[in-house]
């Protein structure tokens, strides 16, 4: 049965990869245009730069959130789609470490989109007399 939804608006990976590519280097141009900026009105560099995501990487694309997704499970361009998505969790990560990222929302970011968890949001199991009991 012939395919009845709209034509993908990327053929390739290469295509794709060269959209994703941009995306990057247009986020890494406006914070060093911003920190120029600071520097050059004698302003102390004390914004939170432009943090990438997976949603505005959607919306470089031309994209929805949900049509991203599904790029991202067909085998074409599953692997392209897994990096870009590893990479914005990495940036975000190590962004907040630094201060280059706000890290309460970094924080939320990577558990509502990473799957990230605090370390206390470990459920325990213990056994007590032959019987399972979650702590």
């Amino acid at each position: 049965m012939a395919d009845l939804g709209r034509p993908k608006k990327f053929k390739t990976t290469e295509e794709l990869e060269l959209k994703i590519n941009s995306y990057f280097e247009e986020i890494n141009k406006e914070n060093q245009e911003a920190k120029e900026a600071c520097r050059i009105n004698g302003i102390a560099n004390r914004l939170h730069e432009r943090m990438p995501t997976m949603y505005g990487l959607a919306h470089y694309c031309d994209l929805t959130h949900e049509t991203l997704i599904q790029y991202a499970k067909d085998p074409i361009f599953s692997e392209s789609l897994k990096l870009a998505k590893e990479k914005v969790e990495a940036m975000i990560a190590e962004g907040a470490g630094t201060g280059r990222y706000h890290s309460t929302f970094s924080i939320v970011n990577l558990k509502a989109n990473f799957g990230w968890k605090d370390g206390s949001e470990e459920n325990k199991t213990i056994i007590i007399n032959d019987k399972r009991k979650e702590i």
